[in-house]
């Protein structure tokens, strides 16, 4: 039975088993092609989540180290004041 389009009779293409091949084939490569790229793009978004770390450690370790230092600051001025 044939579909027509317009009154046009249109006839059904049959895939034959190398075009199907041919297909699949192209698709894998273009889905390996994207897999790589994801990887790649994972792998970078990694190494960038290490180096936020990285600087926020460094960042929480300063601080640390200005409230240890205005926490002696203050206790020698509470101290100079109490000895007037």
């Amino acid at each position: 039975m044939h579909t027509t389009i317009y009154g046009v009779p249109m006839r059904k293409k049959h895939k034959t088993v190398s075009t199907t091949s041919v297909r699949l084939s192209a698709h894998e490569k273009l889905c390996a092609e994207r897999m790589s790229t994801l990887i790649k793009t994972i792998d970078e978004l990694r190494s960038d989540v290490k180096q936020l770390h990285s600087d926020m450690n460094k960042g929480k370790g300063v601080i640390a180290f200005l409230v240890i230092i205005g926490a002696l600051i203050g206790s020698v001025l509470a101290i100079l004041k109490f000895v007037k």
